[in-house]
């Protein structure tokens, strides 16, 4: 593979100001590829910019759009399907009949390339993991890790780059299946990925980050001839008027004492 420099974010859930922060500093920073690993909806209330935003940079940055499991409920519920809906807490039920009531989705599945998993060389992006479409599995433990670890191999792939947690995490998974936890930002030799099963990485959420720290944040990927570096860059943006946007949705008591939660 050419040099190359790949930019990552995931689960924005309609908040525009940390979106177009992320978009802002992506830009700054520059890219060969940007990735956006899907959820645009969903716990925020910023949908139709969103949606406009998401148009202007596929149409402008080339953006690669993949599949979330917030991004399948929506064209599933266009077509009057509540399989999935039907399995979510109230309070998410709340968010999703929200966002229905007050935005256009007659084109959402139509509106862009949707993918739903990406290849570059040997690496694999997808929403939640590298199992079967439509199997939302977190990668949220040391089984859970080696178990995706060893569906990469069998696909030839050293790198498995995912959102859907919410959570920044990244795991070396060795040939002997021994799972290892990597600091944030790390060199790694290309070589010596490639004697091991898997590099798994998770992103933490654009729009709602469920770490410690709450912090959003995008994936910087440089890709040398022998070289991988990685850097996750903090993202700041005025979480007030998201805040403001949540209530004056006129939720439920309990649905925005939870949206809040997160923050």
């Amino acid at each position: 593979m050419d040099d190359k420099r790949i930019i990552v974010f995931s689960d924005i859930h309609a908040n525009i100001n940390a979106y177009k922060a992320a978009l802002k500093q992506a830009r700054q920073i520059g890219f060969d590829h940007l990735i956006n690993l899907g959820d645009l909806l969903t716990y925020g209330c910023d949908t139709t910019e969103i949606i406009d935003t998401t148009n202007n940079a596929v149409e402008i940055d080339k953006m690669i759009l993949i599949k979330g499991n917030h991004d399948q409920l929506y064209f599933d519920l266009m077509r009057s399907d509540y399989s999935y809906y039907n399995t979510l807490p109230d309070w998410i039920q709340d968010s999703i009949n929200w966002t229905i009531d007050n935005t256009c989705l007659d084109n959402f599945e139509n509106n862009y390339n949707w993918l739903n998993y990406y290849n570059l060389d040997n690496i694999y992006f997808a929403h939640a993991n590298p199992f079967e479409y439509g199997n939302w599995s977190y990668l949220n433990s040391n089984e859970k890790y080696i178990e995706a670890a060893e569906n990469l191999s069998r696909q030839h792939k050293a790198i498995g780059i995912f959102g859907h947690t919410h959570r920044q995490n990244i795991s070396l998974i060795s040939d002997n299946y021994v799972c290892t936890s990597i600091p944030e930002q790390n060199t790694f030799n290309k070589t010596y990925l490639l004697t091991q099963l898997a590099l798994i990485i998770n992103l933490d959420s654009i729009g709602q980050p469920r770490n410690s720290n709450k912090l959003s944040t995008l994936l910087v990927l440089d890709i040398k001839e022998n070289q991988l570096d990685l850097e996750f860059v903090k993202i700041p943006y005025d979480l007030g008027k998201h805040k403001e946007s949540i209530r004056n949705a006129l939720f439920s008591k309990g649905t925005q004492k939870k949206l809040f939660s997160f923050f």
